[in-house]
């Protein structure tokens, strides 16, 4: 008797479910089909061209500013804590930017070197060649007062001079290193 005390009862709870499903689903359906109503209405409220239409059309800009707004929120709070939080991703950057910066130095080391052995092997007489002829800008310098012109040649050769002589420095530090 029990048994069948709550197999009845089971059944009528069964039954009681389908039918507020029923229900539910038809109130559901009927709420929705009112709610696309309501939408579609206040769209072509907003659509239309009226006297009272500021309002509207203050309320869509607004709206589209908040939009705006929220998307810039996204992009510059929400998607980096994503980012953060997914530790994968910070370990691959972090290992691209150390892969990079690897490559950067033995580039950099490589061009020290060369330029090391560049200076090396320039020899004092190729530098000194260089510092004994007279640049072309100092030739063709126009000046109306020749005591000008002569005066900046002589700085200039004056210049040179105090560079040839640490340049010849250099060179022996240099050596004394090697």
């Amino acid at each position: 008797i029990r048994k069948a005390v709550e197999t009845s009862k089971a059944a009528k709870e069964q039954t009681l479910i389908k039918q507020h499903k029923q229900v539910w689903w038809q109130e559901q359906e009927r709420l929705n089909g009112l709610r696309c109503k309501l939408e579609s209405e206040i769209k072509s409220c907003l659509n239309e061209e009226s006297i009272g239409n500021e309002c509207f059309c203050e309320l869509r800009n607004f709206e589209k500013e908040l939009s705006e707004q929220w998307c810039t929120y996204l992009k510059a709070v929400i998607d980096p804590i994503h980012q953060l939080r997914a530790v994968d991703f910070v370990k691959k950057q972090s290992k691209a930017v150390f892969e990079r910066l690897d490559q950067e130095q033995q580039e950099v080391e490589k061009d020290l070197s060369d330029w090391s052995v560049k200076l090396l092997d320039d020899s004092s007489e190729e530098k000194a060649n260089l510092l004994s002829e007279q640049p072309t800008e100092l030739e063709t310098l126009e000046c109306p007062y020749p005591d000008l012109k002569s005066s900046i040649l002589n700085e200039f050769w004056s210049f040179t001079e105090k560079y040839q002589k640490k340049l010849e420095d250099f060179d022996l530090q240099l050596e004394d290193t090697r």
